[in-house]
C-alpha cells in the first residue's frame, strides 16, 4: 500500500474513534482535540514507522488539491464503523489538516507550502496538533458565503475558520454557506481576499463590542505595509471579517534572508527586515487616535513577493487585538499546555509576544507592538522562534557573538524593557533609531 494510504488510514482511523463526536457538533473541539492527541499519536507511532509518518503527510502536501482529495476518499471506505455522514466529516476535516501543513509549512524556497520541513519530525504529540484545525470543518471550497465564494481554507481555530476567498456577488449579510459556486464568475478586476468566519458566539460578541473601532480601522489608510480590513459584516450565523489576501511566507519562514549558510547571522540584514515591519505599523501608530495592532507574532507578518522582491506585509488589524484575548484565556488553563507549545512552534501563539502589562489586560497601545517586534528581532537573533522574552541582559553576549552590533542590541534592549516608559512610544520613533545606525553604517563605507 502507498505510503500515502497508510498514513491515510492509520491517522483517519484514529480520528474516527477518538474525535468523530465532536467533530459531528461542527463546533470548536480544542478541549477533546487536546485530551485526544497522546491517543491519536501513540496509534500512529504504532502502525507507521517514523519515516512512513513523514513521508505519508510529505507525498499528501506536493499532490495536487485534487489528487490529495481522491486519496482522503480512498482511505475513507475502509474505515470501520463510521457511516457515510461521518465520512464526508472525516473528509473535510483531513483536507483541512493537509491545508493547514502547507500553510505553516512555507519557506521563501517554498511559498506554496508543498515541500514537507526537515525540522519536522512528527516525533511528539505537539507536532501533530499543530497541524490539526481545532474545529470541524464547517464550509467547502467552491462554497458561497455571503457575497463571497470560498477558495482555499487557511486555517481553523476555536472562533472560527479562515478562507481565501473571492467576490462573486454584490453585499449579501447572509453568512449561511450557500450552493457550490458553479459557472459564476469573479467580479472583473476583484483581487482575492482574505475572509475569517467568526463561528463561536462569545468572540462574535466580542467583535460586535469593537465594530465601531473595526469600521473605523476598515476606512482608514493604512499603506502598502499593512493588509487592509475591507469590511466587518453580522448575521444571525456569526461574523465576517474581510481583508485584502497576501500570498506570502511568515516571518519565521523568511529566516533565509538573515541566516548565512555557515550558520552567522546577518545582523544588519534582520534589523533592515524589522525596520520595514516597523514601517508597516507607522500608518496605524500615527492615527488621530493612535491604534496597535495588539497581537503582533511572526505568523502574522508576511513576506510578499512583488515584482521579483520579497516585502513586508502585516496581517490581521483589528482581529489580532481580539484573537489575544482568546488566547490569553487558553493560556490560563494547564490542560491547554499542548496547544500552547503546538502553535508556539509555528510562531502563532500570540500571547508569548505580549508586553507584561499586555498579558495582565492592562495595556494595548502601539508600545506593545514595539515590544512584540522587539522579541521576534530577538528570536531571529538568536535563532529560535520559541524563546521567551529575556529578563535579564544575559542574552547580550551570546547576540553579539552571533553578529549583532553593539548599537542594535541597545536599540533592542529598549524594545524588550518590562518598563513602558523606557520602551519606544511608536514605530515612527523605532524606525527612526533605525535609519540612524543604517546611515552611519553607509558613511563609514
Amino acid at each position: 500500500m502507498p505510503a500515502t494510504q497508510l498514513w491515510l488510514a492509520a491517522f483517519a482511523q484514529a480520528l474516527a474513534d477518538e474525535v468523530l463526536q465532536p467533530l459531528a457538533g461542527m463546533n470548536a473541539i480544542e478541549k477533546q482535540l487536546v485530551e485526544a492527541i497522546p491517543r491519536i499519536h501513540a496509534r500512529l507511532a504504532k502502525e507507521l514507522p517514523s519515516t512512513e509518518r513523514r513521508g505519508g503527510l510529505a507525498q499528501l502536501m506536493r499532490m495536487p488539491t485534487a489528487m490529495a482529495e481522491a486519496q482522503v476518499q480512498d482511505a475513507l471506505v475502509g474505515l470501520k464503523g463510521v457511516a457515510q455522514n461521518g465520512q464526508k466529516i472525516l473528509g473535510g476535516y483531513l483536507m483541512a489538516c493537509i491545508a493547514m501543513a502547507r500553510q505553516r509549512s512555507r519557506r521563501l524556497d517554498d511559498p506554496k507550502g508543498h515541500k514537507f520541513p526537515g525540522s519536522w519530525t512528527l516525533e511528539a504529540p505537539e507536532d501533530l496538533l499543530g497541524l490539526m484545525p481545532t474545529r470541524a470543518i464547517r464550509y467547502s471550497p467552491g462554497q458561497k458565503l455571503g457575497s463571497y465564494t470560498l477558495l482555499r481554507l487557511l486555517g481553523a481555530d476555536g472562533a472560527g475558520e479562515c478562507w481565501k476567498a473571492t467576490r462573486t456577488g454584490p453585499e449579501n449579510t447572509d453568512l449561511q454557506a450557500g450552493a457550490h459556486g458553479g459557472d459564476d464568475e469573479e467580479l472583473e478586476g476583484t483581487p482575492p481576499v482574505t475572509v475569517r468566519v467568526i463561528l463561536k458566539e462569545s468572540v462574535v460578541e466580542r467583535v460586535r463590542l469593537a465594530k465601531t473601532s473595526l469600521r473605523e480601522l476598515a476606512d482608514a489608510e493604512m499603506g502598502a505595509g499593512m493588509a487592509r480590513l475591507h469590511r466587518v459584516k453580522f448575521a444571525e450565523h456569526g461574523a465576517l471579517l474581510v481583508w485584502d489576501y497576501v500570498e506570502g511566507v511568515p516571518f519565521h519562514g523568511g529566516q533565509a534572508l538573515w541566516e548565512l549558510p555557515d550558520g552567522r547571522l546577518d545582523a544588519p540584514r534582520l534589523a533592515r527586515w524589522i525596520r520595514r515591519t516597523a514601517q508597516a505599523l507607522v500608518p496605524l501608530h500615527s492615527l488621530p487616535a493612535p491604534q496597535a495592532h495588539g497581537g503582533l507574532c511572526p505568523a502574522s507578518i508576511h513576506f510578499n513577493q512583488s515584482d521579483g522582491k520579497w516585502r513586508i506585509r502585516v496581517l490581521d488589524i483589528g482581529w489580532a487585538a481580539i484573537d489575544i484575548e482568546r488566547h490569553l484565556r487558553l493560556d490560563s488553563q494547564l490542560a491547554m499546555r499542548r496547544l500552547v507549545r503546538a502553535l508556539k512552534h509555528h510562531g502563532a501563539w500570540r500571547p508569548l509576544y505580549a508586553s507584561p502589562l499586555l498579558a495582565k489586560g492592562q495595556s494595548n497601545q502601539p508600545a506593545d507592538d514595539i515590544f512584540a517586534l522587539g522579541l521576534i528581532w530577538y528570536q531571529g537573533v538568536m535563532g529560535s522562534w520559541e524563546l521567551a522574552a529575556p529578563v535579564s541582559l544575559n542574552w547580550l553576549d551570546r547576540a553579539l557573538d552571533r553578529g549583532l552590533s553593539s548599537g542594535h542590541g541597545r536599540i533592542l534592549s529598549r524594545c524588550l524593557s518590562p518598563d513602558i516608559s523606557r520602551r519606544f512610544t511608536n514605530a515612527s520613533e523605532l524606525v527612526e533609531e533605525l535609519l540612524v545606525l543604517e546611515t552611519e553604517k553607509e558613511d563609514r563605507g
